[in-house]
């Protein structure tokens, strides 16, 4: 078990990272995931022994790695720019890291073959790195971080550098390959693509200016955001401005809206989240409605994203909904939609 308790680190005078805590079993895939400056790659780094934190502890199986080297910690590394050396072929550069743990060259071959294997790079031994494409560049780099069987496997940004088509198809592969892995690793996946991380993570931990927001499975955190940051990062829906009242009510802008979602006690403030499905179509309910302007529209495959100008008490406030295209008005058309209660979720404001 890979446990980091209480690390922090700064850098003059910016808190890179906050007293963050949080544990990694062997086999498990964590992704770390926020928006860019949040920290997720110092809190790598301080895991790797790139560098040292300010106060907490990083262990493995008990045991502290503070004063463990890098190269002794059993640790593989992968970032966004690959680091493959140039002057050397697809082997050379899978076969480095085994050759400073000083294996035998029959070992050494064997390794470097089921790592290409593994990545779908059988053949490409002699290959020069410089005539690879970048998803070919990506495996090799892949490849080099596996050979050595680490214990953890960090990834940072691996995909970073591609464009969105490959990453999508790449992605897919990447969770097949730590997924099918003989002696998975604990895997660290830092990423600010929400996409990314729900798709190769078994949990995911969010990051918000050095501080950990809130770990869980991609379900938890879909289904129970435990503020509006995590609800407003992860593209659950639209927050608008409330306050918890008796029963299953909160005050909004447009009066009282119904609740059926787990809420906080009478008085708090706080949001709620309009989720995207929000909108309950020709069902007839006894919900709350809305009456805006489109100023957005995108087709989608389940329907038509629309953006709805709310317009209220002199804000400008936009609600994205997904409809079904027949009720998806054109830009610039007015449109009342019912929201189901069912998904509309009270989140309290933190301090």
């Amino acid at each position: 078990m890979l446990d980091v308790v209480d690390v922090r680190k700064r850098f003059e005078s910016k808190v890179a990272v906050d007293a963050v805590s949080l544990s990694v079993a062997p086999g498990e895939i964590m992704a770390v995931l926020g928006p860019s400056g949040c920290g997720k790659s110092t809190l790598l780094s301080l895991i790797a022994g790139l560098e040292k934190p300010d106060a907490g502890d990083v262990r493995w199986a008990g045991e502290s790695l503070l004063a463990t080297p890098t190269h002794q910690r059993g640790f593989g590394l992968m970032f966004q720019d690959y680091a493959l050396f140039p002057h050397r072929d697809v082997f050379a550069n899978v076969a480095f890291g085994l050759r400073m743990q000083g294996l035998a060259t029959e070992s050494i071959r064997e390794r470097v073959g089921a790592a290409l294997e593994m990545v779908g790079l059988s053949g490409y031994g002699r290959r020069s790195v410089t005539t690879l494409s970048g998803g070919e560049q990506q495996r090799v780099a892949l490849a080099r971080a596996l050979a050595p069987r680490p214990r953890v496997l960090m990834l940072d940004e691996p995909l970073g550098a591609l464009d969105r088509a490959l990453r999508e198809q790449l992605v897919e592969e990447l969770g097949r390959i730590l997924h099918s892995w003989e002696g998975r690793p604990a895997v660290l996946y830092v990423t600010h693509d929400q996409a990314e991380a729900f798709a190769l993570a078994d949990r995911v931990a969010v990051m918000r200016a050095g501080l950990l927001e809130q770990i869980g499975t991609p379900d938890v955190l879909v289904q129970g955001p435990v503020n509006a940051f995590v609800a407003d990062f992860l593209g659950l829906g639209a927050l608008v401005p409330a306050r918890r009242l008796s029963g299953n009510t909160a005050e909004t802008p447009w009066g009282p809206w119904p609740l059926t979602s787990p809420a906080n006690a009478q008085g708090t403030l706080g949001h709620i989240l309009i989720r995207l499905d929000a909108a309950a179509g020709s069902a007839p309910v006894e919900g709350p409605r809305l009456t805006g302007k489109v100023v957005g529209r995108l087709p989608q495959s389940l329907g038509v994203r629309v953006l709805l100008d709310l317009g209220t008490q002199g804000e400008s406030i936009t609600v994205p909904l997904i409809l079904r295209s027949e009720h998806a008005p054109a830009v610039g058309q007015s449109l009342t939609v019912a929201l189901n209660p069912e998904r509309l979720t009270f989140i309290a404001a933190t301090s």
